[in-house]
């Protein structure tokens, strides 16, 4: 199903007269020091094509992704989009819209690993079952408000989902909130996944505090911290902290970031889980 969706969006390309592409995103690479220590990479890339000149409809292709020695989990997302705000095809879910691990800036490998307290159900069953989901999404942004709805499909992974996100920004304040509601095919009820937080932005200090609820997971509630600060124009240090119910399940990470383009940075940092396993993880990235 992912190898169709992917020669899809390849015909598609190839077929029609697109402009040039407009690309957004998120790339990683390096490697961790865990037990198995290996390069490691990650990649969370949109790219937009306009189709037509006199309408506002674009194809867009993207991917999430974690690159390891063995195995590529990802998800692959083909959809066209009116205006920005109606998309249909392999949509992302809405639930990823807000409140991602903030793992993914300075220990991708830790949030591959943690994928599912922050992420919807709808993208683990891609990344660990390779489900191919099928849907339509919409977003909106009135204003300081940015809301996003999103329902899906898949019967490689025999589920059905819908997700809604909002979020409102004001001055140096951001709230967020999401909800996911999944439906097996083997099961007569509905699963759960839900999150909610803050974010206080000041200077060249950040702070955030966030609830994730991964019930549709079997996953314990997390609570999680997060610290920036800009110590120098190129240089960011983050803090991150996710506490569970049970101390087993706990994350805690210190991480430093120095910009050596206006897109590229060297990343470092050292881990902790519950467990008492510790990784560092190194790496460049780059925003587009």
């Amino acid at each position: 199903m992912k190898r169709f969706a992917l020669i899809f969006a390849i015909s598609l390309i190839c077929a029609l007269p697109l402009r040039a592409a407009d690309w957004d995103g998120f790339v990683w690479a390096g490697f961790q020091t865990t037990d198995d220590a290996s390069g490691f990479g990650f990649l969370d890339v949109t790219a937009s094509f306009d189709l037509s000149h006199s309408y506002p409809l674009t194809l867009e292709v993207g991917v999430y992704e974690f690159v390891l020695p063995d195995k590529r989990p990802h998800e692959t997302y083909v959809a066209l989009a009116w205006d920005d705000r109606f998309r249909l095809g392999v949509v992302r879910p809405a639930y990823d819209s807000v409140l991602p691990s903030k793992f993914e800036r300075i220990a991708p490998y830790l949030s591959y690993e943690r994928a599912e307290y922050s992420r919807a159900r709808t993208t683990t069953l891609a990344l660990r079952d390779g489900a191919v989901p099928f849907g339509l999404s919409y977003q909106s942004r009135p204003g300081d408000w940015t809301w996003a709805v999103s329902a899906h499909s898949a019967r490689g992974g025999d589920f059905h989902s819908a997700s809604f996100a909002v979020s409102y920004e004001k001055g140096p304040w951001t709230v967020a909130a999401a909800v996911e509601g999944l439906w097996p095919d083997h099961s007569d009820g509905a699963e759960l996944n839900a999150k909610a937080g803050v974010t206080y932005a000041k200077d060249k200090w950040a702070v955030g505090l966030s609830f994730f609820h991964p019930s549709a997971h079997d996953d314990p509630d997390i609570l999680a911290l997060d610290l920036s600060y800009q110590a120098t124009r190129d240089l960011s240090l983050y803090l991150v902290s996710e506490l569970a119910e049970n101390s087993d399940f706990n994350a805690h990470g210190f991480g430093l970031s120095y910009s050596v383009s206006d897109r590229a940075a060297l990343t470092a940092a050292i881990t902790q889980t519950g467990n008492q396993e510790t990784a560092g993880h190194f790496g460049l990235s780059w925003r587009f």
